[in-house]
């Protein structure tokens, strides 16, 4: 099966768009849902969801991403899902979904890029790492107030939801999902 090409977004501009500030929402994509696989997993979960429509994979990011056959019932792929869950194969779930402005598909991982207003802390990292259960991970060596942080259950739009909710905190300048983003040619 042929991958296509995604990368992360790492937008470094001076406010990324969550969409929690205004412009068009994102909309999830009819009839997709991704799932992040764990780590030497994806044979076992592509033939798993393959009878449910076709499947694309991105190995460098352990993603799939199901394209849920016509007439077939969103209650029984998400039995799956759940039971993929269950028994350890598949991480999370998220949606597919449709950037308006772009029209690129995007897909939530469990990283959001933050970054501090100037002149706030690691005292600050604590609280926002306290007050949204947010696990602190790398620090951008060219940007000394962005981080990278996890969001410890990302299924669903968790990591959206996390993101606009720290772009809403006076202590922050920016926070926005790190998608993988399709890229068009």
């Amino acid at each position: 099966m042929a991958t296509k090409k995604h990368s992360p977004a790492h937008r470094t501009a001076s406010r990324p768009r969550t969409k929690a500030r205004g412009g068009p929402a994102l909309k999830t994509v009819p009839n997709e849902i991704a799932a992040r696989y764990r780590t030497g997993q994806e044979r076992t979960v592509r033939d798993a969801l393959a009878p449910f429509g076709s499947v694309e994979t991105y190995p460098l990011q352990r993603m799939v991403v199901l394209h849920r056959a016509p007439g077939l019932a969103t209650a029984r792929v998400q039995a799956a899902l759940d039971h993929l869950q269950r028994v350890g194969l598949v991480e999370f779930v998220t949606p597919v979904l449709l950037d308006p402005d772009s029209n690129a598909r995007q897909v939530l991982t469990d990283e959001i890029v933050l970054r501090l207003k100037p002149g706030h802390t690691q005292r600050t990292l604590a609280a926002l790492k306290a007050e949204h259960g947010i696990q602190i991970g790398r620090r951008n060596k060219f940007e000394p107030s962005q981080y990278i942080v996890k969001v410890r259950r990302p299924s669903g739009t968790q990591t959206l939801d996390v993101a606009r909710s720290l772009d809403q905190s006076e202590d922050v300048e920016f926070a926005s999902p790190n998608f993988l983003t399709e890229i068009k040619r």
